[in-house]
């Protein structure tokens, strides 16, 4: 009897300028235990500075650019137009700071195979240190509050979202949930999007608990810099509005998010005589309402994917 072909993976890198943490993570990914896959990179640098460095040193990854800078959740999509036409099975999505170890593909690929129902397969994520970080998140849809989860909490829990979109996916889930949400871009919260959009189609989200990689910079969700307030902001209150249903958005999540997630941390930015983070957290949400308010192309409560 013939061996059945194997499954054919892709690992697609978005580039956001960090070359020496790239070129760490991409040794990672040519030293994958998995045969076949493929290595993609997306810069999402327009200037292409790096374009000759990262092509001399991976002569056999496929190298794309985009024409303008671009946030998040525009890299992925730009990525997916390319990777959605070509010949593989599974999809793995990296940003440019994940050290994958040596069984990482070859575990989620083996995940997916096991389990037909896993739409997305996300690996446990350490910090370098080994400690862990994230392995996937819940969404509380009553206060649109996601939960990032230790490997202990895990146990037989079902995910709603892998953090950062970073998971193997089936190329077929891609293809029915479709592009990733620009109206959150440059970032934040189109993770959580895309993960609740893989389970409304039917798929499960799921960890591989012994697939695991390393994230080597520090946990952007956690700053307290401006353009990390405003835009977390603004997008917990968007994705809230998009997926906690009327109801719920107008009666529950939307107070809450008021009271502790916008009143709260202004005042208490204000008491720290960081007038600046509080304007930035209010701007957020401001923002986000104005866009709720006004619909059509700013943000459609009725997007689906």
């Amino acid at each position: 009897m013939a061996k059945a072909t194997p499954s054919r993976a892709l690992i697609s890198f978005l580039f956001s300028g960090r070359l020496e943490i790239l070129i760490r993570s991409l040794d990672a990914a040519f030293a994958q235990e998995y045969a076949p896959f493929s290595v993609l990179v997306a810069d999402c640098l327009p200037s292409g500075q790096f374009e000759s460095i990262i092509k001399s040193r991976f002569p056999g990854l496929i190298y794309i650019k985009t024409s303008a800078d671009t946030g998040i959740a525009s890299g992925r999509n730009f990525a997916m137009g390319h990777y959605l036409s070509m010949d593989c099975d599974y999809i793995f999505l990296l940003d440019d700071d994940i050290l994958l170890e040596r069984d990482c593909l070859a575990r989620l690929v083996s995940a997916m195979q096991d389990d037909p129902s896993l739409g997305l397969a996300a690996p446990l994520i350490l910090n370098e240190d080994g400690s862990a970080l994230s392995a996937g998140g819940t969404y509380n849809h009553v206060f649109g509050q996601p939960f990032l989860l230790k490997k202990a909490d895990v146990a037989d829990c079902p995910l709603d979202f892998a953090s950062g979109a970073i998971g193997l996916f089936r190329k077929e889930t891609l293809v029915r949930v479709g592009p990733f949400d620009t109206a959150f871009d440059p970032y934040g919260f189109e993770d959580v999007d895309y993960g609740l959009r893989v389970k409304s189609k039917g798929y499960r989200v799921g960890l591989a608990p012994e697939a695991a990689c390393r994230h080597l910079t520090d946990y952007s969700f956690h700053r307290e810099r401006e353009f990390y307030l405003y835009h977390t902001t603004r997008g917990r209150l968007l994705c809230a509005y998009k997926h906690a249903g009327l109801f719920l958005f107008v009666f529950a999540a939307f107070p809450w998010i008021l009271l502790r997630r916008v009143v709260f941390p202004v005042m208490k930015f204000f008491a720290q005589g960081k007038a600046h983070l509080s304007r930035a957290v209010a701007r957020g949400f401001m923002d986000a309402a104005g866009d709720i308010l006004k619909g059509g192309n700013a943000f459609s409560r009725a997007f689906k994917g």
